[in-house]
C-alpha cells in the first residue's frame, strides 16, 4: 500500500516526494520478481540485472548519478553511476542481495550534498541521504523485499559504509566496529574492500 501521511512527512525533501509517488507501486507490479536470481549471474553482469528488476523511478536516479562527479584522486573512475556499476560488479561474488542492493544504492546522496571545498569536489554527509531513500514508508524498501532483500539490513550498511574508512583515525568508528556482530563485520570487510576508487 501506498504509505500513509505521517509517513510521508519523513520525508520533507521535495525531491523525495516525487520518489514515493503512487505510480512507483504502479512500476513495482509491472516488474516480474518471480524471474529474478542473481546466483547464475556473471560478475560483470550484475548491476545491469539489477538495473534490469529496478522500476523506471530508480533507473532515472541511478541515471542522475552520471553527471555527479567524485574527487578524481580518490575516484579516477570518475562520476557516480560508473563507481556504482564498478562497485556493484565488484559485490557481486558474494551473491548476497544486501551487500548487491546496499552497493547500488549506497551513494545515491552524493547529488544532493555535492560541494567544492577547497577547490576539491566532496560529498559530506551522504550517506544520510542515501538511507532516505529506505526509511519507513518509502516504497523503496518494497522493492528491496521483492528482490529479497532485508530493508533494514540494507539502510544500516549504507548509513554505515563510511565509517570503515575512518576506523584507522576515529576513535568511535573503531569503537562501534568492535561491537558488530560477526555477520555484519563480515559486511563491512566485503564493503569495504569494494567500495574504492578505479576501474578493478
Amino acid at each position: 500500500m501506498p504509505p500513509s501521511e505521517p509517513h510521508r512527512k519523513l520525508f520533507n525533501n521535495l525531491e523525495l516526494m516525487k520518489l514515493i509517488s503512487y505510480d512507483f507501486y504502479n512500476e513495482l507490479e509491472e516488474i516480474n520478481y518471480s524471474a529474478f536470481d542473481i546466483s547464475k549471474i556473471k560478475d560483470n553482469d550484475m548491476f545491469d540485472y539489477i538495473y534490469h528488476f529496478s522500476p523506471q523511478t530508480i533507473k532515472q536516479y541511478i541515471n542522475s548519478l552520471k553527471i555527479i562527479y567524485q574527487r578524481p584522486d580518490y575516484h579516477p573512475e570518475g562520476d557516480v553511476y560508473t563507481h556504482t556499476k564498478t562497485v556493484v560488479n565488484r559485490m557481486a561474488g558474494t551473491k548476497n542481495i544486501d551487500l548487491i542492493i546496499a552497493a547500488y544504492l549506497h551513494d545515491t546522496g552524493k547529488d544532493r550534498t555535492q560541494k567544492i571545498i577547497k577547490g576539491t569536489i566532496m560529498h559530506p554527509g551522504h550517506e544520510a541521504y542515501s538511507t532516505q531513500l529506505l526509511n519507513i514508508g518509502s516504497p523503496w524498501r518494497q522493492w528491496v523485499i521483492k528482490l529479497g532483500g532485508k530493508p533494514t539490513t540494507v539502510r544500516y550498511i549504507i548509513s554505515n559504509h563510511t565509517k570503515m574508512k575512518e576506523l584507522n583515525a576515529n576513535n568511535k568508528s573503531k569503537l562501534w566496529y568492535q561491537n558488530l556482530n560477526k555477520e555484519y563485520k563480515k559486511y563491512f570487510d566485503l564493503f569495504s574492500e569494494f567500495d574504492k576508487g578505479g576501474f578493478t
